[in-house]
């Protein structure tokens, strides 16, 4: 088996391992707040936008140094220290005392974490591009498949053993997931490309030249919208299902919602990074923006359980197939030997939208209540598949020669 191919399936598995450990604290984080003395539902899923924010923006600001870092040092040391960074974090999740502790912890989560941008960095670099899709929808699939199962069993663990110990759990499956990498992966390190052998730029001047080229901006754009969007609703689901269960297993309902959307993003991820040498990519994704802004929409109006199960089950198809086609994208504008760049660029651009928007949707959720929250994520996403549309609509299926004069500079 080709090298690549080992690298992809081994960090395949060690992805999906951390986003189910990682994944099993979402499901009630607005309830761990409660728990810590914060009763009200809206000040929980206010409070829970704000731990989510502080996560974003630390993660952010780290992501341009450890992307250049790894293009310096390896990816796949890189990747080692994420995944034992989070396992950290995630324990000392479960010693909180108040609501401040939660805050500070998810902030020092972003600044030591970001696995994913990590993962993806790693693989993409050997990769050929012929089958970047393929790989990146594996990536996805690992990410979307632990999320499947993460947030469920989570639930249910809180429900059943208690919040403080479902975070210590998490700590197994990063330790495992580290193993993996350090017994599997061979990371082939590409000399530094000619136009910047010698050159020592600084951590984000080294991003930001990559992030700021033609090829590369728009669809940072896109990925900054697509991504944003959906963590609206975040602060603020579990305590919606709170609504709609009467009290009753909340977590264990919120997970298995959690768990459904991750299934079906799984997989659309699948699904498109196999055929995605007879997809479209860009078409594709304007198409999945559009769907997402249709079925969002009936979550405004539903009343129970069943309904809200099978809306995030159809929502998770097309967050799937948006994340794949962004990140396949990304994939094939950047020259090998700056792909940590590229992807610490991303991490910044999912990181920004991870913190900006649980806080707008906390905040929303105070002033205008729970439910205005899906409504205006809806419209979010009519208004990115309008921009996208606009963005890509004209756009020729190769690159022009300017474009493929300023990347190959980089």
């Amino acid at each position: 088996m080709e090298q690549w191919k080992k690298n992809l399936y081994a960090v395949t598995l060690a992805q999906t391992l951390v986003a189910m450990g990682f994944s099993f604290v979402f499901p009630f984080i607005p309830l761990y707040i409660q728990e810590l003395g914060i009763k009200d539902p809206r000040d929980a899923a206010f409070w829970a936008g704000l731990a989510g924010g502080a996560m974003g923006f630390s993660l952010f600001f780290s992501g341009p140094i450890w992307g250049s870092l790894s293009d310096r040092h390896g990816r796949k040391l890189m990747l080692v220290r994420s995944y034992l960074g989070g396992a950290l974090c995630l324990m000392l999740l479960g010693l909180a005392t108040n609501v401040y502790h939660v805050v500070l912890l998810r902030f020092l989560q972003g600044a030591t974490a970001g696995s994913m941008s990590a993962a993806m960095a790693l693989v993409a670099a050997a990769t050929p591009k012929q089958k970047m899709g393929y790989s990146m929808g594996l990536i996805q699939m690992a990410f979307f498949g632990g999320s499947t199962f993460g947030p469920f069993i989570g639930g249910a663990l809180a429900d059943a053993i208690g919040y403080r110990p479902t975070f210590f759990l998490t700590g197994a499956f990063f330790a495992l997931s580290t193993f993996l990498i350090l017994l599997l992966v061979e990371e082939q390190r590409e000399p530094a490309p000619k136009a910047t052998a010698g050159k020592r730029l600084g951590f984000f001047q080294d991003v930001w030249k990559i992030a700021g080229s033609k090829a590369v901006l728009p669809f940072l754009m896109v990925l900054l919208l697509v991504q944003g969007a959906p963590n609206l609703i975040q602060p603020v689901l579990s305590v919606f299902v709170q609504f709609l269960t009467k009290g009753g297993l909340v977590a264990t309902t919120a997970g298995l919602a959690f768990s459904l959307m991750g299934l079906t993003a799984a997989a659309t991820a699948a699904l498109v990074g196999q055929v995605s040498d007879r997809l479209n990519l860009k078409t594709t994704l304007i198409m999945c923006c559009f769907a997402s802004a249709i079925f969002y929409l009936p979550m405004f109006f539903i009343q129970s359980v069943p309904p809200f199960l099978v809306l995030m089950a159809v929502i998770g198809l097309f967050k799937g197939g948006m994340l794949t086609c962004a990140s396949a994208l990304i994939g094939n504008a950047v020259p090998r030997g700056r792909h940590g760049a590229a992807y610490g660029a991303v991490q910044s651009v999912n990181a920004l939208a991870f913190g900006v928007s649980p806080l707008v949707g906390g905040a929303l959720a105070v002033v205008l209540g729970i439910r205005s929250v899906f409504i205006f994520t809806s419209l979010a996403f009519l208004a990115i598949g309008i921009a996208t549309l606009k963005i890509f609509g004209g756009a020729r299926a190769t690159e022009d020669k300017e474009t493929k004069q300023e990347m190959a500079k980089l």
